[in-house]
């Protein structure tokens, strides 16, 4: 018998206007202390977990009270306006809640709900996506969720549910069930587009209207996540851009760059290859690290900004931050120092000539070992790291330019030396280098007081020196230089910031970017981590902002100044088992 619409809404409206002054109740349902007066009718005709209490000899039964837990009271509030008021209460806030809630009371028709709920939601920017990028997200390696990726745009709904259940074996079942919800969603789909065609197909000299009317019936596109292969390829780029991908194995990222399905996109094959390039760098990770590199919040491992401050001349301090703010003390150096990066270590070398020290550390197993030091040492010479060397440029009164085989060090400890290879055009003070290319390029000052910079270069290939004749206004002091993917930026403690688009023999290209900031302070390093570029410094105007918004500048999305002394800043990972002791 057919279910007139009008008369089901006059029944849950009555309901609705008696359920405040009714007091025929006959059980009590309690969640998190909250009463609810209940109707065992009611609930035992929606729940399969009611009806069975009620049916049984248990005290809950006899007493007429029931007390739920795993849920929340506002949780099993909105339950009880789908089941007394049949109002659709689904939010994305409070979806996930609620299909909770629906399995455990055992309520078929709020868990088809929510599975409709979803099944809406799961377009271009949603559940696969957020699940990719989830933080909570339980795996045993980051290639589990590449090859989830691909399985799923390759998945055929021709083929048996089974080959894409596997997948899932080691991971939620409400997370499976979610993706393949999606994937039967696209069988479903497939079958009634086959079924349209095939009556298409035995149309009898149909009208011109009817043709267009079935055509477009079967040819308009679902806009579901699952709805066809060709959408799912069409949103590949998307979700390997969300992806851990700079986490996944040497293996994984061979198998992407074999695989057809990468291939045949050139906007994803782009995609995969940067990724793979940051993973080959030397350097990688500490001068750039993307979202697609922080480990999920389960993971044994943590993301952490590394700073090196030379607070007093024999020990200085060495700190190590994690996503969250919370600052750890590490083991520091026990010399005034400079340092650089350098596959997974940072190389540490004294900055005084008083002192003859040369320390490479070990984030994964935080731990110092020695390498040759620099002979004679040079008073504030900087390092740099380019391909498999590390640079030491300059100093005070220096011009010298000095490489340390630091490929050959960390295959064979002991055997890196120093060499040197060239001089710069003239020496300078307020140094800061940084890289372009296959060039080391040095800004510096003729004096302290100088209210101009000169710009040095040293081409690593050619071992060639250069000086360039255009200045740039403002002193090189408290200049830092920072990376964002192959890009290299300097900003000037005057808030101006600069792109070195290119660098040759005879001509560096600088592009003025913007000014970020207008109070000057102390800058001492800056990096790019999580798409937020990190400055720290000292002497801050107590009324200028900490951290504020620059997503309109197509670069990173945020900066924030952490307020502290140090000489380097660098982006790693460490074990959180060495994160013991925090700073008072």
């Amino acid at each position: 018998m057919a279910v007139s619409e009008h008369l089901a809404k006059a029944v849950v409206n009555a309901i609705d206007k008696q359920l405040n002054n009714c007091t025929y109740h006959d059980v009590t349902v309690t969640v998190e202390g909250t009463e609810f007066q209940c109707h065992r009718f009611l609930l035992s005709a929606s729940s399969d977990f009611f009806r069975a209490l009620f049916q049984s000899g248990m005290r809950e039964n006899q007493d007429r009270k029931v007390e739920l837990k795993q849920m929340t009271s506002e949780t099993f509030g909105l339950v009880l306006d789908c089941i007394y008021k049949a109002k659709n209460v689904l939010s994305v806030d409070n979806v996930s809640d609620v299909w909770q809630a629906a399995n455990q009371l055992q309520i078929d028709f709020l868990l088809e709900a929510c599975e409709l709920f979803q099944m809406k939601r799961l377009s271009k920017d949603s559940y696969v996506k957020r699940l990719v990028a989830s933080d909570d997200l339980e795996i045993s390696s980051e290639d589990v969720v590449i090859d989830l990726i691909l399985r799923w745009v390759e998945f055929d709904p021709q083929s048996d549910e089974s080959k894409v259940t596997d997948l899932f074996e080691h991971e939620s079942k409400d997370r499976a069930k979610f993706i393949l919800i999606a994937a039967s969603n696209e069988m479903e789909n497939e079958t009634k587009e086959n079924d349209k065609r095939q009556r298409l197909e035995k149309c009898i000299k149909p009208t011109k209207p009817q043709i267009e009317d079935e055509a477009k019936d079967c040819l308009t596109p679902v806009v579901d996540v699952g709805s066809s292969r060709r959408h799912r390829q069409a949103f590949l780029p998307e979700l390997l851009s969300t992806a851990k991908i700079l986490l996944v194995s040497g293996a994984c990222f061979q198998k992407l760059l074999e695989s057809e399905t990468i291939s045949q996109s050139s906007d994803v094959f782009a995609i995969v290859k940067e990724a793979h390039d940051h993973y080959l760098k030397p350097s990688k990770p500490f001068y750039y690290y993307p979202s697609q590199a922080t480990h999920r919040a389960k993971s044994l491992l943590a993301n952490v900004v590394i700073t090196v401050a030379n607070l007093y001349e024999y020990f200085p301090k060495m700190s190590c931050r994690t996503n969250d703010g919370t600052w750890y003390e590490l083991q520091p150096p026990q010399f005034k120092c400079t340092a650089v990066g350098f596959e997974g270590c940072i190389y540490v070398m004294s900055t005084s000539i008083n002192q003859n020290n040369a320390i490479r550390y070990n984030p994964n197993t935080n731990t110092w070992t020695n390498f040759v030091c620099l002979n004679p040492v040079r008073n504030n010479c900087q390092l740099v790291g380019l391909d498999n060397y590390i640079y030491a440029i300059g100093g005070d009164n220096s011009t010298s330019i000095d490489r340390f085989n630091a490929k050959d060090e960390q295959q064979k400890p002991g055997s890196g030396k120093w060499e040197k290879v060239g001089d710069l055009k003239m020496a300078v003070t307020n140094m800061m280098a940084t890289t372009v290319g296959n060039s080391i390029v040095v800004f510096g000052s003729n004096a302290a007081t100088s209210t101009t910079t000169t710009v040095q270069s040293f081409n690593t290939h050619t071992l060639t020196s250069h000086f360039y004749t255009d200045n740039i206004l403002g002193g090189a002091s408290n200049m830092v230089s920072f990376k964002d993917r192959s890009d290299t930026y300097v900003l000037q403690q005057t808030g101006a910031l600069w792109k070195l688009a290119a660098c040759n023999d005879h001509i560096l290209k600088m592009e003025f970017c913007t000014v970020l900031f207008e109070e000057k302070f102390k800058l001492s390093a800056a990096l790019i981590q999580n798409e937020e570029l990190l400055l720290l410094g000292t002497e801050i105007n107590p009324i200028m902002h900490r951290e504020w918004d620059t997503s309109h500048l197509g670069m990173f999305k945020r900066i924030k100044i952490i307020e502290r002394p140090g000489c380097c800043l660098f982006s790693t990972v460490i074990p959180k088992s060495f994160l013991v002791t925090k700073e008072t």
